[in-house]
This record gives C-alpha cells, sequence and structure tokens, in this order.
C-alpha cells in the first residue's frame, strides 16, 4: 500500500489504460537463485520483480501454502508490463533456486484491478482475495474494488502453465456497500467472508462487510458503517475473529482523539454493536494503527501504529480483557520517520515472539524487519534488517511469514534489482532449543544447543548462572557434556555468535535438572533360615543419595529376626518355623528422602534328624556319644557336648539338600569308650 499523508491511495499513475491490450492469461515462469545482501547472510532474496509478466511492487505480505510454497499478490505489473493492473503469483522452492509462477493477471475491467492484500486459503482450499480497484466504472471511473476466488485448472489439464480461473463474488458499487477493500479475508465456521473497506458505507468512511453464499452467488452485507467518529474511521487492516464470535480490529482515524481505534463487534440480535475498546491519544500510545490485530493464545491483543509514540515512528502495543475492560501496555516504541511505522499486523510464533516491518526506518530509513522477544518481563528488540533500497528491496509494507524453522518471509514494495520490490527471506539468528533433558548424578550426560540462521561457525558461551557441576559447554559445538556430580535445577543463559562483523548474538534463558537415579530396593529375595540356627542377611538398595534408612512397614520378621534400620541387616536366631511375609521401606538422605519399598519373604525351616538305639548291654555304662559325618565312613564329628544319658538324641543342626551319615559309641564309669556303631543315614530334602 502506498502511504501517503497516513492516506490509503492504489491510484494507478496517469495514462494507465483502462485495460490492459495484453492477454491476461499470459503466463511466465521466473526462477531466482538466492542472493545474499551485503548488509547480512541471514538475508536473501528470493526474487525480484522486473515491472513486467511477474508484477511490480507487492505491497501484501505472503501466505504460506505449505512448506517451500507461498502465494502473494503485486498491486501493479502482469501482462501489461509496468502499465498493468497486477495480478496474483506463486513462489515455490526449486532445489536450490525459487520459482515465480503468475496464477491470474488482472485486466482492469470487471475481473478487478490492483489487489493490495494477501490471498487467503479458504475452506474448499481455493484462493480468495480484493483487488483495491477494478470490478466497474464507479469511483471515479476507477472501479470500487472487488472480491475474488481463484482455482486451479482441472487436474486433468495437459498444460501445467495454464491460468487460474478467476470468478468475482462481489463488486463494490462505492456507496453504502463500501468501497476500496483492503487487509485480508477471514472466514468463519459456515463459509461466509469478512472483510473490511476503507472508504464508502453510509457515512464514508469505511465499512466491516460480510458476503454470505446463496444459490451459486454471493450477497453482501454491511456489518458496520464507520463515522469517522468516536466509533472510528478508515478500517485498513481487516478483521479477525475471539473464540466468541465477535470481530475485532482497527481504523486509521476516529477514535475519541482521532488518532485511529481499536474496536470490537458483537453479535446483536439479528445485526452486530460495535464497541470501542481503545481509543489513540497520538502520546506514548502512538497514532494511527493501520495494520489491524492478532491474538496470542491467552486471549491478548497485539497491534501497531504508524505514528506516534516515545520515539515517533510508532508503537508495538499489547491489549490484555479484564472483566470486560481493556487494558494497553505499551511493548515497544519505533523510532525513525514519524508515521513510517509498522503498516501490517504483526505475526507471532509457538513461543509468544512477535515479527513485524517497519516502511521507513531503519539505518537507511528504507524500512526494517524486527523482532520482539519476552525476556525477564519485558520485551527485547532485534534489528533483524534493515532495507537499503538496493538489491535487497525497500519499504517493507505487508506482513511477514513464518515457516516451522523459524525462518521469516515478505515482500517489500520497492527496489531490487530491478526497482519493482522484492521477496525476501530472514534466517534469523536464534537458538532454537527450548529445553534440555534431565540429567543424574554420576551418570554421563550429553546434550547439544540449537542454532539457526546467522553465519557459521558459531560461538557458544554462558552469560549467566552456570551449569550443573561436572559439565561444561564446548564453545565451538555447542555440546554440554559430562559427567554431573550435584543434584538440583541449573538455571543459566546461553549465548551464541555468529561470524557476522560485528557479529549477531542471541540468548536463550535455559535449564538443566540433575536428579540422583530412582532409589530402588535390588534385593529380591532372601535365604531360607533354620529354626534355632543363627541367620544373618543384609538387604541391598541402589540409586538416591546414601547413607539410607531402613524400616519394616508391614508383615513381620520371624520370630528371633530383627532388623537393623542403619545397615538393612537382618539378624538374629529364628525360633519358629513358617513362611513370614513383610514389607520393607527404604529412604535415603535427599530432603525430603526418597523412598522405595519392596516385598521380601524369609522361610524359616524345621529340619531335624531324630535318632534313636537300643541301651547297652555291657556292665557300668554311664551314658552316649553321638558323631555325623558328610561322607559315608568318616570322619566323624562328636555332635554332643556331654554324655548323652538317654537313648535317643535330636540333630537340630542339618541343612536341606544335604545327606548324614551317623554313628554313636557307648562310655562306662571308668571313662572306657566302646567302638563305632552301625552306620545310620538320613537325607535332608
Amino acid at each position: 500500500m502506498w502511504i501517503k499523508n497516513r492516506t490509503l491511495c492504489f491510484c494507478p499513475p496517469s495514462g494507465f489504460p483502462a485495460q490492459s491490450t495484453l492477454a491476461a492469461t499470459a503466463r511466465v515462469v521466473l526462477v531466482v537463485a538466492l542472493i545474499a545482501s551485503a548488509q547480512a547472510q541471514t538475508f536473501n532474496v528470493l526474487h525480484s520483480f522486473t515491472g513486467g509478466r511477474d508484477g511490480s511492487s507487492p505491497a501484501a505480505g505472503l501466505t504460506r501454502a505449505m512448506p517451500g510454497t507461498f502465494y502473494g499478490t503485486t498491486v501493479y505489473g502482469g501482462a501489461g508490463g509496468q502499465n498493468g493492473y497486477g495480478l496474483v503469483f506463486k513462489l515455490a522452492n526449486k532445489g536450490s533456486g525459487w520459482a515465480l509462477t503468475p496464477l491470474y493477471t488482472f485486466s482492469g475491467g470487471n475481473d478487478g484491478a490492483n489487489p493490495g492484500a494477501r490471498v487467503v486459503i479458504g475452506p474448499d482450499g481455493s484462493l480468495y482475495g480484493t483487488t483495491s480497484y477494478g470490478g466497474g466504472s464507479g469511483c471515479g471511473g476507477k472501479g470500487c474494488g472487488t472480491i475474488f476466488n481463484l482455482r486451479p485448472p482441472p487436474v486433468s489439464s495437459t498444460n501445467v502453465l495454464a491460468p487460474w480461473t478467476e470468478t468475482v463474488l462481489y463488486r463494490f458499487a462505492g456507496g453504502n456497500d463500501g468501497s476500496l477493500p483492503s487487509g485480508d479475508l477471514v472466514f468463519d465456521q459456515s463459509g461466509n467472508i469478512y472483510g473490511t473497506t476503507v472508504s464508502g458505507g453510509s457515512p464514508g468512511r469505511g465499512t466491516v462487510y460480510e458476503l454470505t453464499p446463496s444459490d451459486g452467488s454471493w450477497s453482501e452485507t454491511v456489518l458496520w458503517s464507520f463515522s469517522g467518529g468516536n466509533d472510528g474511521g478508515k478500517p485498513m487492516g481487516g478483521v479477525i475473529f475471539d473464540t466468541a464470535g465477535n470481530l475485532y480490529g482497527t481504523t486509521e482515524a476516529g477514535g475519541s482523539s482521532g488518532y485511529g481505534s481499536v474496536f470490537r463487534l458483537a453479535p446483536s440480535g439479528s445485526g452486530w454493536t460495535e464497541k470501542v475498546i481503545y481509543s489513540f491519544r497520538n502520546g506514548t500510545d502512538g497514532a494511527n494503527p493501520v495494520g489491524g490485530v492478532i491474538f496470542d493464545s491467552s486471549g491478548s491483543l497485539y497491534c501497531t501504529t504508524t505514528g506516534g509514540g516515545g520515539g515517533g515512528a510508532g508503537t508495538v502495543l499489547q491489549l490484555t480483557s479484564s472483566r470486560g475492560s481493556w487494558t494497553l501496555k505499551v511493548l515497544y516504541a519505533l523510532t525513525g520517520q514519524a508515521g513510517g511505522g509498522p503498516q501490517a499486523p504483526l505475526t507471532i510464533d509457538a513461543a509468544g515472539n512477535l515479527y513485524g516491518v517497519t516502511l521507513q526506518d531503519g539505518a537507511s530509513g528504507y524500512g526494517s524487519v524486527f523482532r520482539l522477544t519476552r525476556s525477564n518481563g519485558g520485551w527485547a528488540y532485534t534489528d533483524l534488517h534493515d532495507f537499503s533500497f538496493g538489491s535487497d528491496g525497500a519499504k517493507p509494507l505487508g506482513t511477514v511469514a513464518l515457516d516451522e524453522s523459524g525462518n521469516l518471509y515478505g515482500t517489500a514494495l520497492d527496489g531490487g534489482a530491478y526497482g519493482f520490490g522484492v521477496v525476501y527471506e530472514i534466517l534469523p539468528l536464534l537458538i532454537t532449543t527450548s529445553s534440555l533433558p534431565q540429567g543424574t548424578v554420576d551418570v554421563p550426560y550429553s546434550a547439544t544447543l540449537g542454532v539457526t540462521g546467522g553465519l557459521p561457525p558459531y560461538d557458544w558461551s554462558i552469560v549467566s548462572g552456570s551449569l550443573p557441576n561436572g559439565l561444561a559447554l564446548e564453545a565451538d559445538s555447542g555440546l554440554i557434556s559430562g559427567t554431573p556430580t550435584t543434584s538440583g535445577k541449573f538455571n543459566f543463559t546461553a549465548q551464541v555468535s555468529d561470524s557476522q562483523s560485528p557479529p549477531a548474538t542471541v540468548t536463550a534463558s535455559l535449564s538443566i535438572t540433575i536428579q540422583y537415579a530412582p532409589l530402588s530396593i535390588t534385593t529380591t529375595s532372601l535365604p531360607s533360615g533354620r529354626v534355632d540356627v543363627s541367620y544373618s542377611a543384609t538387604l541391598a538398595a541402589a540409586g538416591g543419595l546414601p547413607p539410607y534408612s531402613w524400616a519394616l512397614t508391614q508383615g513381620s520378621l520371624p520370630n528371633g529376626l530383627t532388623l537393623n534400620t542403619s545397615t538393612g541387616i537382618v539378624s538374629g536366631v529364628p525360633t519358629t518355623p513358617g513362611t513370614f511375609n513383610f514389607m520393607v521401606q527404604v529412604s535415603d538422605s535427599q530432603s525430603p528422602p526418597a523412598t522405595a519399598s519392596a516385598p521380601l519373604t524369609i522361610a524359616v525351616n524345621s529340619w531335624v534328624v531324630f535318632l534313636s538305639w537300643n541301651a547297652s548291654t555291657s556292665p557300668g555304662v554311664i551314658g552316649y556319644n553321638v558323631f555325623r559325618a558328610t561322607n559315608s565312613g568318616g570322619p566323624y564329628t562328636e555332635l554332643n557336648s556331654s554324655l548323652i544319658s538317654v537313648t535317643n538324641y535330636t540333630d537340630r543342626t542339618v541343612q536341606g539338600g544335604h545327606t548324614y551319615y551317623y554313628v554313636s559309641t557307648a562310655v562306662n564309669s571308668e571313662g572306657q569308650e566302646s567302638v563305632y556303631s552301625n552306620q545310620t543315614v538320613a537325607s535332608i530334602p
């Protein structure tokens, strides 16, 4: 859009014919290589318009259709050359370059003339847009503008360069229905189209309209006609919906102070009710918003002004709502030429960072591309590119588009290799890492910080905070590695610099959480015990922060056994046979401590060997001794510590899975002992 005294005007130069004498269906495909600008390697010109069949003066931004494919418009050029009425084009990535293909060239007649806004992709996948003029003989003979639809040629067509088919959905008459449509179109869920006109309407100060399909045609309804007074005037930036079905937009003029407004249109019965939610005062808040509004994920509105503000060249603003009242916050005041601030809606990325363009500021006064990044509760401004009016272009007017990698794409109205504007790409230096994986104490750690854009090679550093103990950052690769030795959450700010002169730098606030390995009880089973036999087993744990503390939380140990809470040793002499089920818990030394539990079992066996024999008939026998061996025939070991006065003995020291061999002797009163008796065998299961 041409900006003259803050008034929008797509007036064709004098001498333009009413209709081009060249065929509107002429097609051209232009392939261009990437051209790096002299300012920074991050800026690439994807296409320089020649002013001929590829078009001239792209006033709107690009619409991204799919990775590597964009749609756009030019105000002039086309089949009529420099005297043409503009066109719609497709720009697609072709290997190392980009190919621009005109899809439809306007003739300046009933089909429309001079498209000044972006085309949008409708619910049916085809393109919808507006022309600022054409469509009839009104508005001083130039036509008052159109709303159109473009569809690709049939799939069966063998001509890949066949023009798309244009259908005019509505031709503005310039009266109460409005004239000079501007801003992007928007659809509701029913497929109705909404937009704005800069002029026309009953007071002549612009409209918000709805276009409704019916029986193959479309009918227009004016939702609001601006008076230019308190309700605002000259809405240039289109409208957007909120989740409740209300419409929001800006007016370049009007409002309570006469410097423009932000408005809301709410459905009310069979009509719509307008409310100005903010009127600009030409103070620190800025003046004359042109570019419309956008929402973030929390429902806050963002917009820009072309002038005013602390720097005199416009502002970037946020509007937040609380209980029906809106509060304005100035995020950034731009500096440069008065009225040369942003003319297009902002773009917001998934992280909530804002991107925009200015018309006439920057180092050379020919506009710039900027980014506002959330930082420490505020916003940090980054100048991504200053246009020089050289091969890089000049005077960007359109909204920038983002791809999934954070690269920016846009248009500049003027300049370029041929002086008729450019399509550009900016690969901003950007740290793409938003979070880092957790680590574990005493376990090797490795993670690499990501970066895109700028001019490699890069240089990384930590500018505030610190990495976890044991980790280090490699300056040339962005690799964070090492073996962490301490637990906790470590916050730090990483900075990357590229190889430009002077280097571009960006920072990112990051954190790494280091934890101890999960606490677990590694003991899965315990050995069996025997009644009246000493028992000892040690519980084991891993992970967490030693030393550990042990506890019995359910069930009970065998009678006679206890748990040492510091060492995890279960010990004692079991006195009762049986199977004992219980739950143990271990706690570590963290604060608060980590805990883990495990069910365990101890079986206490009651295996005994009962021996009996016949009494000796020898005279003077006063007792007996019992001997045991693990091999047949000995050697034998005496089991009793004193003479056995009876003819039986119970061996309680046997173990399961063993075989034992027993003999006995008799002892008389003189201490004489007999030879071994016959051997008997006992096998324990």
